[in-house]
């Protein structure tokens, strides 16, 4: 049994290894794989077969109240109310959108050679605003 509120999920969502749920109440679970940290959940990020075996709220997506997400392979994107797209996870091929050296290195998980691996903190793509299905699926 997935220790999901029940009859209260308004919303499902996949990627190629992780999921997600978003109750009645806007709060996103997830649960997969993590080692990119693309569930949002920072523990054990960068940890190659690093699981979430559980459910679990992704709190760094709190400060947002989120309509829409959807994963990647190994990042995710999510669409808020207010229409700013979000993206967190694997960064190593332009999956952010975002320009890497713009952001807070404590945001990121560096790689052996220093280059940015992994996005670790929901962050807004700049100039964009995204809000519906379609939109979803284009940035993924």
């Amino acid at each position: 049994m997935l220790p999901l509120p029940k009859g209260q999920i308004a919303q499902v969502a996949c990627g190629s290894y992780h999921s997600f749920a978003i109750d009645i109440n806007g709060v996103v679970y997830a649960w997969g794989l993590n080692n990119f940290g693309q569930t949002g959940i920072p523990d054990g990020v960068g940890d190659d077969g690093n699981i979430v075996t559980v459910p679990t709220r992704v709190k760094s997506l709190n400060p947002f109240e989120i309509k829409q997400i959807k994963g990647g392979n190994h990042h995710s994107i999510a669409c808020t109310n207010d229409g700013n797209a979000l993206v967190w996870g694997r960064c190593d091929d332009g999956q952010a959108g975002v320009p890497l050296d713009s952001l807070p290195q404590h945001d990121l998980v560096f790689d052996e050679r220093k280059n940015p691996r992994i996005l670790l903190k929901p962050t807004v793509v700049p100039g964009k605003s995204f809000c519906s299905s379609a939109d979803l699926i284009a940035l993924s």
